[in-house]
């Protein structure tokens, strides 16, 4: 199969979890014998460049099985030729939209969110000529469903690659010895607005001012401006990280946080949860549906915390750091689920089954 990859800005350089997506897209489907072509943005080795003059793009794209758009907030330019004249000139047989992020929503300063009518009137503006609607949750799903329009969707989750994860790899250097403490961690970037830091701030300074230094907090991943300033000693910034890189710090942490605002998060597959469950480590999260589905399915409802509880977090570490044993069967536990259900290969395979289910439809 040969597929148009669109709105696709790849760099192998960068950290952000839509690169380590893409980038798992790429190598994965390229592996299975299909095409991908790709725009001046897609800079991987595996994907081919469409030729830059007009015509030869345009002979190129008609060679084409499948017209695949990578969605963000808004609607890009490219995705108009999915839709008429553009499709039926360049015979397009399929349109297929991948969401990651709920279009049309930001959120403001205040941490409410802002629903872009403009942008959602982009994206229905061609919702007629998308075939399939590939969401990475349910609740991306019922949102693109209600403010767009698509008739068919179907959910296909992120995931972890436990070949690189795994309990087996190299610690950190400077996290070689900590394996005395609970260590827990969390990764991302700081400066969007659902990740809620604050709450890990809170919890970390009661655990200080208390004196209770067996609980040991690391972040990994883009900071904000004074944001280590406000941390307490207890917590330890070690800032960006490649994502090859990520394995060798996940092997030292015990607990993995997702923590939450209320609000445009609920949306997301979080990259960070997968990793942390392949890496055998416990997840604590504040309400966020598919990781609260999960965990609830496991019976770990207690590792679901309300949003900027700091005084029900700072109680499931403690419990945790006084059993040690739970934290390894939880860790294993978790493991297993991922390699199971959500690994990368599985991610990619079901991609693949409803693109095959739509062709033979």
């Amino acid at each position: 199969m040969r597929i148009a990859y669109a709105n696709v800005n790849y760099d192998v350089k960068e950290f952000w979890g839509s690169q380590v997506h893409i980038r798992q897209f790429i190598e994965r489907t390229t592996a299975e014998g299909h095409e991908l072509w790709g725009w001046e943005r897609t800079k991987h080795p595996a994907v081919h460049p469409l030729p830059s003059g007009i015509w030869q793009r345009a002979q190129t794209l008609r060679t084409m099985d499948l017209f695949y758009v990578r969605m963000e907030w808004k609607p890009p330019t490219v995705c108009r030729l999915g839709g008429a004249p553009y499709r039926s000139l360049l015979g397009f047989k399929h349109v297929v939209w991948e969401f990651n992020v709920a279009p049309g929503l930001t959120m403001k300063p205040d941490g409410k969110s802002l629903v872009r009518q403009d942008q959602l009137d982009g994206f229905r503006k061609y919702a007629s000529g998308c075939d399939l609607a590939i969401c990475v949750s349910e609740e991306l799903e019922h949102y693109v469903k209600e403010h767009i329009g698509v008739r068919r969707t179907v959910v296909i989750p992120n995931g972890s690659d436990p070949e690189r994860f795994h309990p087996g790899v190299a610690p950190a250097p400077r996290m070689a010895n900590g394996k005395d403490v609970l260590n827990v961690v969390w990764i991302g970037d700081a400066r969007i607005a659902w990740n809620n830091l604050a709450l890990l701030k809170n919890v970390a300074q009661r655990f200080w001012d208390a004196g209770q230094h067996g609980i040991v907090f690391h972040i990994v991943g883009r900071g904000r401006h004074g944001m280590m300033r406000e941390m307490p000693p207890n917590v330890h910034y070690y800032g960006v990280e490649t994502y090859d890189h990520l394995p060798h710090w996940l092997v030292c942490m015990d607990v993995g946080l997702c923590i939450y605002g209320p609000g445009q998060g609920r949306y997301n597959s979080p990259l960070k949860f997968f990793d942390y469950l392949a890496s055998g480590m416990v997840v604590i999260t504040t309400p966020q549906p598919q990781i609260e589905g999960i965990l609830n399915k496991q019976g770990h409802t207690d590792l679901v915390i309300p949003h900027g509880d700091v005084t029900r977090l700072a109680e499931v570490l403690e419990s945790l750091a006084q059993d040690k044993d739970r934290v390894k069967r939880i860790g294993a536990a978790n493991r297993e689920v991922l390699i199971n259900e959500y690994t990368w290969q599985r991610a990619i395979d079901d991609t693949l089954d409803a693109i095959a289910a739509l062709r033979d439809a």
